[in-house]
């Protein structure tokens, strides 16, 4: 399969899931892709991409430093060069 027919086809099983989940819903192209596609990846990724900082942050390539509402922030590593 190459890769404009995998992306096919992954999209087409994301915005069937989404109306499994939601059959009432309805969007323009853009509402899809941002509400219905991104979204749903946004929220699938975020314990992935938690597990990835702190990989990063073990292996020095990113730091963890508290917000004022103490929220952690992630940034540039000691290991990683800072661009002035």
């Amino acid at each position: 399969m190459d890769d404009d027919a995998g992306i096919k086809e992954e999209l087409k099983r994301e915005v069937l899931g989404f109306l499994d989940a939601h059959p009432d819903a309805a969007d323009t192209l853009e509402g899809i892709a941002q509400w219905w596609i991104l979204h749903q990846r946004f929220l699938r990724a975020l314990p992935a991409l938690g597990t990835v900082l702190e990989e990063l942050e073990r292996t020095g390539e990113m730091e963890r430093v508290r917000s004022l509402d103490g929220r952690p922030l992630w940034r540039a590593g000691p290991t990683r060069v800072r661009k002035r």
